[in-house]
């Protein structure tokens, strides 16, 4: 994921480019749910939305379905079991590169961070990006300006690593629980993870720079 701190939110262009993405996330959660139906589970639409409460619908709401219809005993379950890669659910999404990503919010303004590029294990999905060292330079070039070194349960040799590449990119070191109330006992939660103080001045100073 490429995270944007500071978003311009009255750019014409950059909501224009939102758009676009909600209609594809939309249309992906409505094929989520037709292959979700076509193998006998009693999932809709509309309770899915009804879930989201005016959000743009994606995965971890029809995960919270089918949890409340106890198909999986927590989201991180019915990831595993019904929405990730080789399941039965799951729907490939459209997407833009990191470097597309980077540029589109260069654009706008505001500060573009890489996020949880190294295994998590507590993370449905959250794997080591490939080529990391080779993809960070090119990044760079379109405006990267940090990157998440303290992550969920990060290890110190994880942290270590990512604390390398910052500081040779001259990276602002970001960090985050990315805490998404999924009942899995060993996700981290909000405050357990976190950059040191001296990140949170940095953070500040870009956004500002960027205004």
């Amino acid at each position: 994921h490429i995270l944007g701190y500071g978003i311009d939110l009255q750019d014409v262009g950059f909501q224009d480019k939102l758009s676009v993405f909600r209609k594809g996330r939309l249309h992906r959660g409505k094929k989520i749910i037709e292959k979700l139906v076509s193998i006998g589970l009693n999932i809709s639409w509309e309770m899915v939305r009804k879930i989201a409460n005016g959000a743009s619908v994606g995965r971890p709401h029809i995960a919270m379905a089918l949890v409340e219809l106890g198909y999986a005993s927590n989201i991180k379950d019915a990831f595993e079991k019904y929405l990730s890669v080789d399941s039965p659910g799951f729907v490939p999404r459209e997407m833009i590169t990191p470097t597309e990503a980077v540029k589109i919010l260069s654009d706008n303004g505001s500060v573009p961070v890489l996020a949880h590029p190294l295994l998590s294990n507590s993370k449905s999905g959250r794997k080591s990006i490939r080529h990391l060292i080779e993809l960070i330079p090119k990044l760079c070039e379109v405006g990267l300006v940090g990157i998440e070194v303290y992550y969920g349960d990060y290890d110190s040799r994880q942290v270590s690593h990512l604390t390398e590449i910052a500081e040779k990119y001259s990276l602002i070191k970001f960090g985050g629980s990315d805490y998404h109330n999924s009942e899995n006992r060993n996700d981290p939660h909000p405050g357990d993870v976190g950059p040191p103080p001296e990140s949170v001045d940095q953070i500040h100073l870009a956004i500002s720079r960027d205004s």
